[in-house]
């Protein structure tokens, strides 16, 4: 794992770069962390004089479910394909979209981009890395969060506990009974990104807790990469606050159950102090009319649900407080949220998980709170009520921890490692065999994860439907196997297919392998296609 600056490479590989930039959904009408990160970097590397496009989903606005529409947003060109919330949704196939593939090679080969540089892309299409590097074109992943590991993105089970048990997603995703709902196998859905991933030729990851959980969870440490995230400079603005005194609390971010949220409600009530201070929660979500009710029962009267606000801003309200809290249960990566308010020379009580103890030093540059252990932040909140000198030192430290991160500096490295691996033409394949699958997931749907196939093939390969594989990908299929079948004669009829096929593609060259995966389609039922 690379966590040292990235190195420059030789002048002979200097120039303007051609960058398409991927994401699942992009400002205006989606704006969350990640999204917010990919624009403000795209734009920093433009202005260092590269041509940069995004290529995006677009949920929510007039553009026709799978059609695209090109338009200009700060001086560049963004590929906007109009996505429905379905798309997203891990019960149904959010994997991979063929028309939002088809899209993609178009944009590909007008383009002709030097280097794709992805952020999220579940709902998008995972196979958009893949579908680059068979067009020798290498792809960037930047990991913003659990997406390739977690079907909710956020390892945090329903119960609201930590997922420590990345082979238990059933307990997520239950099987249904829901009409038209092809209850993948999960076996199927993990390996289907994996294979994607496989074709990535570097990763970066802004924490080093982040790049840690997806390096044991299987992705290559030599093509992990940590560079932290950039931010803008926050500018020194008065306050407005006249003769105040109230201590004003802040949250900034989404209203959802892993945020914390509810906790940090029930701090504030509980404070010793809490008839001094002021709590304004910034952002929307499910969470919020049940947070409403909870400060209602709490007697909470000073509480603000100030909503989504604007970017240009935020600047002002970070000055009109006091205090940041980001009370979050989920192991973050690093926090938007915490950078904005350090910068602004905020004093932030965090959560003591994930990347978030890689920005804030307890003590010095922030306090950390065990997560999830209401009389601990009501006490940390409490003490910072009553000694603002300390308050004022925290926010003086974290001020200056946040210099000289901003975007320009990490475009800069992110352009380092673009002329790394375009300079040593990195587009990898696979480490294990692919197994094409055909069949059907129809049938008895309380067990659609059990599977007919012998143990070695299900240890050491990568096993996905034949018809999610691209064209390179089938050359590279070594089997062909059905992964479930009921019934004996059902067994017996479906095997034998199955097993023909399989021995035929055994003994052709890779090139005829295609061939043989497309006759097999036509003969068995297969898999939900993609789109």
């Amino acid at each position: 794992m690379n966590t040292a600056p990235i190195q420059m490479v030789p002048v002979s590989h200097t120039g303007t770069l051609r960058i398409l930039v991927a994401t699942n959904v992009y400002p205006p009408r989606f704006v969350g962390g990640a999204e917010l990160m990919a624009h403000k970097l795209a734009l920093a590397l433009a202005q260092q004089g590269h041509e940069v496009r995004v290529f995006a989903g677009d949920l929510g606005g007039p553009i026709p479910h799978g059609d695209r529409l090109d338009d200009m947003m700060d001086g560049m060109v963004i590929h906007r394909i109009g996505m429905a919330p379905r798309d997203f949704d891990p019960a149904w196939q959010n994997l991979v979209h063929g028309k939002v593939d088809r899209h993609l090679a178009a944009v590909l080969t007008e383009f002709q981009p030097d280097v794709v540089h992805a952020h999220n892309l579940m709902g998008l299409s995972v196979r958009l890395p893949t579908i680059a590097s068979e067009l020798g074109i290498p792809t960037v992943v930047t990991l913003h969060d659990y997406w390739g590991i977690c079907l909710r993105n956020t390892l945090m089970r329903p119960d609201g506990r930590q997922c420590e048990d990345t082979t238990q997603c059933r307990m997520c995703l239950p099987v249904s009974t829901e009409a038209g709902i092809p209850n993948l196998p999960m076996r199927l859905r993990k390996d289907s990104i994996a294979l994607s991933l496989a074709s990535v030729a570097a990763f970066v990851s802004p924490s080093r807790f982040l790049a840690d959980r997806y390096v044991a969870w299987g992705l290559p440490a030599d093509r992990m990469n940590v560079i932290a995230n950039g931010m803008d400079p926050f500018p020194c603005i008065t306050p407005d606050r006249e003769a105040d005194t109230t201590v004003r609390i802040l949250y900034v971010g989404y209203l959802g159950a892993h945020k914390g949220v509810a906790g940090l409600i029930d701090a504030v009530a509980a404070m010793k102090r809490r008839t001094q201070v002021r709590l304004k929660l910034v952002g929307v979500g499910p969470e919020k009319d049940a947070l409403h009710a909870q400060a209602l029962r709490a007697g909470l009267d000073q509480l603000e649900f100030a909503g989504r606000i604007a970017p240009d801003q935020m600047s002002q309200v970070y000055a009109n407080a006091d205090i940041m809290v980001l009370p979050s249960v989920w192991s973050e990566n690093q926090p938007v949220s915490i950078m904005e308010a350090m910068s602004s020379g905020l004093a932030v009580v965090a959560s003591q998980i994930g990347g978030i103890p890689e920005l804030i030093e307890d003590g010095v540059t922030g306090r950390l709170c065990e997560p999830g252990n209401v009389a601990m932040l009501a006490q940390l909140l409490d003490e910072l009520v009553d000694h603002p000198d300390d308050r004022q030192s925290l926010a003086r430290n974290a001020k200056v921890r946040m210099e000289n991160r901003g975007f320009p500096a990490q475009a800069a490295m992110i352009e380092a490692l673009f002329r790394q691996v375009i300079a040593a033409k990195l587009l990898p394949s696979p480490a294990k065999p692919v197994v094409g699958i055909v069949g059907s997931c129809a049938g008895r749907i309380e067990d659609p994860d059990r599977a007919d196939l012998p143990e070695e093939l299900l240890k050491a390969s990568l096993l996905a439907p034949a018809e999610w594989l691209t064209a390179g990908q089938r050359q590279q299929c070594v089997r062909l196997r059905s992964y479930r079948t009921f019934g004996i004669l059902q067994r017996a009829w479906s095997g034998l297919q199955a097993l023909s096929f399989d021995l035929l593609l055994r003994v052709l060259p890779g090139r005829a392998r295609p061939r043989v995966i497309v006759r097999a389609l036509r003969s068995r039922p297969n898999f939900p296609p993609p789109g």
